[in-house]
């Protein structure tokens, strides 16, 4: 399996606008400049995972004073490594999901280890 580079490891509790923003500065990504990649280690899986579309998962993780929803585009097949309450270790780019006229923060999953 191919390595993860990870930038930093953060606690739910730290992902906030201004840590988004900052993060942003380091636009435009691609190829030769990738996307910070965060970690946050042993949170906890707080609903059980849905599979949206065909093939994308979405987790709901929290810790003991943050959630954060996260979306692991293709990553469908993955859901019955998951259940509710289980603690993981996930890798995720931060973004802001625009929807509906609502703006939130939420996580691109690159990876979960249970």
């Amino acid at each position: 399996m191919p390595e993860l580079r990870v930038d930093l490891e953060v606690a739910l509790e730290e992902l906030t606008p201004e840590l988004e923003s900052v993060l942003r500065h380091l636009e435009p990504c691609g190829v030769g400049n990738p996307a910070p990649v965060l970690v946050a280690r042993r949170v906890r899986v707080a609903a059980a995972p849905r599979v949206v579309g065909h093939e994308h998962l979405r987790l709901q993780l929290a810790s003991d004073h943050a959630e954060l929803t996260v979306i692991g585009w293709g990553m469908a097949r993955r859901a019955s490594e998951l259940e509710v309450g289980q603690t993981i270790d996930v890798a995720f780019r931060l973004e802001r999901d625009e929807w509906n006229g609502v703006s939130r923060l939420q996580g691109r999953l690159a990876d979960f280890r249970v």
